[in-house]
């Protein structure tokens, strides 16, 4: 498992995540780099600094909201494309798609609840 996909899990089951935590749980010592690289795959995640006076500690936590809202905008015109030439579809290949469609949006709002 990549160390974005470890980052990624502990979120999702812990809620957060710290450098500290990042560095004794799994011996990730630049957890930014990691929160960069889920940022840029479409992940909502918000820092918090743990000493406002001292800045240099984040904790991370995943915005599920904007996460989710994010997610189905991009299914939405992945959808909006498919479906362009729809006319010229067999009956069987639009329900497909529209049944995938569902499948991952129902996905998307059972991860990001």
């Amino acid at each position: 498992m990549t160390q974005v996909q470890t980052v990624y899990k502990h979120l999702l089951k812990f809620g957060k995540i710290n450098s500290l935590e990042a560095i004794q749980r799994y011996g990730i010592t630049r957890i930014s780099s990691v929160i960069y690289d889920l940022r840029q795959s479409g992940i909502a995640i918000d820092s918090t600094f743990d000493d406002p006076l001292n800045p240099q500690f984040a904790t991370y936590r995943i915005n599920f909201q904007r996460t989710k809202q994010h997610k189905m905008s991009l299914l939405v015109e992945k959808l909006k494309g498919r479906l362009a030439s729809v006319d010229s579809m067999a009956p069987a290949t639009v329900a497909k798609l529209l049944t995938d469609a569902t499948l991952e949006a129902n996905r998307i709002i059972n991860t990001y609840n």
